[in-house]
């Protein structure tokens, strides 16, 4: 453990062994995890990993890779852990956001790896939960158990059929106290493992009503008349491109809802639901720029520069 620092990179015909993880936790350090064989290649300065700290399993950013534990580090190689899974083989943190959130919690006495999980999409860094998971012996004890009704063997069978499942998920089916109770039994006999696994991700897709011209628009075209009014909206839709939403459809000029649900009864259009990407600058303008006027004294200096 130790305090943040520059970001060293590592030599190109060497693969990083260890790397420094800053973790969104009220603590002004960053933590030193050893890499795993199988993500030396893949990992990258700026990608989430999940890590252990202490009983629990934190989603942590990784802000530098080392090739070996200097002396300053301060670290014994054999007390360092190794994460337990990369997240991103693309970082979603760039160097630019990662230099200034470091230097914002340097500026302000604070966490770097809160101010990493606050440049982040709320709900995007994956959390993580308590699974339980049937073992052989548990298989076996099952096998033999048949008949039985005990709290026991019907947590081994709902294992055995539904696999690793989360201990939150246990206590809502069986009962909190009972779940906890068995579990606990069922650990010590070796029927039962508890592992730690990434959540599901929270961030879920924004979906919207969008309208578009029907697979069968054209022969219906031939065979039912069309006025004036409904064939411009559908050239309107016929020189679309991407995703057309109905909001922004019904607003244009000549377009009505009324007119559209009409086409759509009449089997010329089809309303669908489609995802759209999240673009937080989306309703940002930039300021006009206005033009500045020069005292005498800075034009004098303008002119001087200018040759």
């Amino acid at each position: 453990m130790h305090a943040g620092t520059t970001r060293p990179t590592p030599a190109a015909d060497k693969r990083p062994k260890f790397v420094e993880v800053a973790l969104p936790l009220p603590l002004r350090q960053t933590f030193t995890y050893s890499i795993p064989e199988n993500s030396r290649n893949a990992i990258k300065i700026g990608a989430r990993l999940q890590v252990p700290f202490g009983t629990r399993q934190l989603t942590g950013y990784a802000v530098a890779l080392h090739d070996d534990l200097t002396k300053e580090l301060g670290l014994d190689e054999s007390s360092i852990k190794e994460f337990n899974q990369l997240e991103d083989l693309e970082p979603l943190l760039t160097d630019e956001i990662i230099s200034l959130t470091q230097w914002a919690a340097g500026y302000y006495s604070s966490s770097w790896g809160e101010m990493l999980k606050a440049s982040l999409p709320a709900g995007i860094n994956a959390t993580s939960e308590q699974v339980a998971e049937i073992t052989e012996q548990g298989l076996a004890e099952l096998s033999s158990g048949v008949g039985r009704k005990t709290q026991r063997l019907k947590l081994l069978q709902f294992l055995k059929e539904n696999g690793a499942t989360g201990i939150s998920e246990l206590k809502e089916k069986f009962g909190a106290s009972r779940t906890s109770r068995a579990t606990n039994e069922l650990l010590k006999l070796g029927q039962v493992v508890k592992t730690m696994k990434p959540a599901a991700r929270k961030v879920k897709p924004r979906l919207r009503k969008a309208v578009r011209l029907s697979a069968a628009y054209r022969g219906l075209s031939q065979t039912k008349r069309l006025t004036m009014k409904q064939e411009a909206i559908i050239e309107l839709l016929r020189n679309e491109s991407g995703v057309t939403l109905h909001a922004e459809f019904i607003k244009r000029p000549g377009v009505s809802a009324s007119s559209v649900t009409t086409l759509a009864k009449r089997g010329f259009l089809e309303f669908y639901t489609a995802e759209v990407f999240r673009d937080p600058l989306s309703n940002t303008g930039i300021p006009e720029i206005k033009k500045l006027q020069l005292t005498d004294e800075q034009a004098d200096v303008l002119s001087k520069l200018q040759g």
